[in-house]
């Protein structure tokens, strides 16, 4: 099964994470997890500054 989601999960601790993400594997879930929210933030910011780069080529 394969919904096609993919989700950020984001907890301090490892092992609830690591809990979480299994459960929604099996949901069919892309899932990766974070500590922090500014992680999830700073990923998101270079990955949409990456993508209007490209744009602009275009």
């Amino acid at each position: 099964m394969d919904s096609g989601l993919e989700v950020v999960v984001i907890d301090r601790k490892p092992v609830k994470a690591a809990v979480t993400r299994y459960h929604l594997k099996r949901l069919g879930m892309l899932v990766e997890f974070a500590s922090s929210v500014k992680i999830v933030v700073s990923v998101c910011r270079k990955m949409f500054l990456n993508m209007e780069v490209k744009s602009n080529w275009i």
